[in-house]
């Protein structure tokens, strides 16, 4: 049987005073701190693979990014290009976009999030491989390109090639009826989503992000925790007790889906886009 940990054998690194600005926060920065951590959960998970090449490129990248994220305030805990090259506020703006252009980089991050493959190298050389065996004719159609990359599994994303020779309204018509084909076939109903409304508040007072990190902690290196000290560990105040921990901070976990981590980053990149056009709107 498993040895409960003590709540003094908690790890070094974790200190509730580093915490201490999540009460503060808005979208942009939850959204940053809680994919981020996703994404460790995932690789944690991701060592377990079948695959060994992936289990071993997964437990590299958790070793990796580990080290931006313990002992420092968490406003500070930043994986290095996460967010791509050019950095946080351009990849909110980006993605804030519905329709941008596909470049070869959008087939290359779908590649190195598929499933079963170690590497984008080796995705596309089976995708090729399979195209070069079966030669397209009037009577083989290729499935559509789908993508999906770290933060978006779901494969909503959707590639299309564009005939700019032809006429503006002919192009509108078509892709009208492509998109409406698309929503179909990937389930995407058109109706409008109730407007998703974070409880900032609760995920602070509730402790959420030590929770998560002590999560990731206890996966990693196969610690136990009952549940009376992790609620003693990541509750601030009162409320520091199993019964509550299970009531609050696991139910916040729990809602913390992709769809709403999505969500969250559409509030985002909301939120980007504010704050860049009052600081254009001071400059003038």
């Amino acid at each position: 049987m498993a040895k409960f940990i003590r709540f003094a054998e908690l790890p070094e690194f974790f200190d509730l005073k580093n915490y201490l600005s999540v009460s503060q926060i808005g979208a942009m920065e939850w959204f940053r701190l809680l994919s981020q951590r996703c994404y460790l959960l995932q690789a944690l998970r991701s060592r377990e693979h079948a695959d060994r090449d992936l289990a071993e490129a997964a437990s590299a990248a958790f070793v990796r990014d580990i080290k931006n994220m313990r002992g420092i305030p968490v406003e500070d805990t930043d994986i290095p290009d996460f967010f791509g090259p050019h950095g946080y506020m351009q990849f909110l703006a980006d993605e804030q976009r519905g329709v941008i252009p596909l470049t070869f980089r959008h087939v290359y991050e779908h590649a190195s999030f598929m499933n079963g493959f170690a590497g984008p190298e080796k995705w596309i050389a089976e995708m090729i491989k399979i195209t070069s065996e079966n030669v397209h004719t009037s009577v083989t159609v290729d499935p559509p390109l789908f993508l999906n990359y770290l933060l978006r599994t779901d494969e909503t994303l959707a590639g299309v090639r564009v005939d700019l020779r032809l006429p503006k309204a002919q192009l509108i018509t078509d892709f009208k009826d492509w998109l409406s084909h698309a929503k179909a076939q990937t389930d995407q109903s058109s109706a409008k989503k109730t407007r998703y409304a974070p409880k900032y508040k609760d995920w602070a007072r509730y402790g959420l992000l030590p929770f998560l990190d002590l999560l990731i902690w206890k996966m990693e290196t196969g610690a136990t925790i009952s549940a009376e000290v992790m609620a003693q560990a990541v509750h601030v105040g009162g409320h520091r007790n199993a019964g509550n921990l299970i009531t609050s901070t696991i139910k916040c976990f729990n809602e913390l889906n992709m769809y709403r981590l999505r969500d969250l980053q559409n509030l985002a990149a909301k939120e980007a886009a504010d704050r860049m056009s009052d600081a254009k709107k001071s400059k003038h």
